[in-house]
């Protein structure tokens, strides 16, 4: 009797026993296909790449109720939690761009002197660039990374200056805002100490949390591009889409993924919401200080 060999998988070359690999994953197919069924397989990749990431949103919008899906398992319909941070933090910067100030409206001042050959006025706003103390251990290792930066600050015009500061201000905020979701997601560890959980699920629950306010920010920002410039300025625009938004979502979203009772998810509700105002100072203070910096 012929002996017929099993096939081997051209990606990593284990036998295949069936239609896809159990090494690798990859189906068993002819590479050499027609033109028609080349096309039909990118079509249906892309409906279930959209499918995917539609259903990852749908999710996205009802608090909690993507990290219970995750945590319990039922994860293949949805987008990873790392994917959609990222996503979601690219979008985030794509729309949303803080304003550059016109120097003729500002006062800059470099180590307390003013730049540009006008007086200083009361009546316009003022914009310090002032250098670290170079004495202090913070501003040796700065210097030692980035260079000195009160020399090149003096040789720059005051609209340079600004128009570098926001520029740097903008490169370096998706970078500090990493430190939002390891820091809360600790924070949740020590909120929830009793319930055994493992730092991965807080972890978790931090990634979506955090894609959920740059997708609150997202709408805001093209409500105010659509006309809601006409009834506040854009920053307070921000700011009140995510004061509405997070406090109430943050709440139900613990409610639901932890599963304690209302009063005692209200108080750690506060207590976290306290602690990402102070991680925010911290996030946005790092963000100016690496700007400055890197100019």
């Amino acid at each position: 009797m012929k002996h017929i060999m099993a096939p081997q998988c051209p990606n990593c070359g284990e036998t295949v026993a069936e239609k896809f690999c159990s090494h690798c994953g990859q189906r068993l197919a002819d590479r050499r296909r027609t033109v028609s069924s080349l096309l039909s397989e990118a079509f249906s990749e892309i409906l279930a790449l959209d499918g995917r990431h539609l259903t990852t949103m749908r999710g996205l919008l009802v608090p909690g109720k993507l990290t219970a899906e995750y945590l319990a398992g039922r994860r293949a319909r949805y987008v990873t939690p790392v994917r959609i941070y990222l996503a979601m933090s690219l979008l985030l910067f794509l729309f949303v761009s803080l304003p550059t100030p016109d120097a003729n409206t500002v006062d800059v001042f470099v180590d307390g002197e003013v730049v540009g050959d006008r007086e200083p006025s009361p009546d316009r706003g003022n914009f310090q660039f002032s250098s670290v103390d170079s004495s202090s251990v913070l501003a040796e290792t700065l210097q030692e990374w980035f260079g000195s930066p009160a020399d090149r600050w003096k040789r720059m015009s005051a609209q340079q200056l600004l128009d570098g500061f926001v520029e740097g201000f903008e490169r370096s905020l998706p970078r500090a805002l990493i430190l939002f979701v390891p820091f809360v997601a600790l924070a949740l560890k020590l909120l929830y100490i009793r319930k055994a959980r493992l730092y991965y699920d807080h972890l978790i629950f931090s990634l979506h949390f955090q894609s959920f306010l740059f997708l609150a920010l997202i709408v805001v920002s093209l409500l105010n591009m659509a006309g809601l410039s006409l009834i506040m300025p854009a920053h307070w625009a921000y700011l009140a889409g995510c004061a509405l938004a997070a406090p109430t979502y943050l709440v139900v979203a613990l409610k639901r993924v932890y599963g304690q009772g209302w009063v005692a998810t209200l108080m750690k509700s506060t207590v976290l919401g306290f602690l990402y105002l102070l991680l925010t100072l911290v996030v946005f203070s790092v963000a100016m200080v690496m700007a400055f910096y890197r100019m």
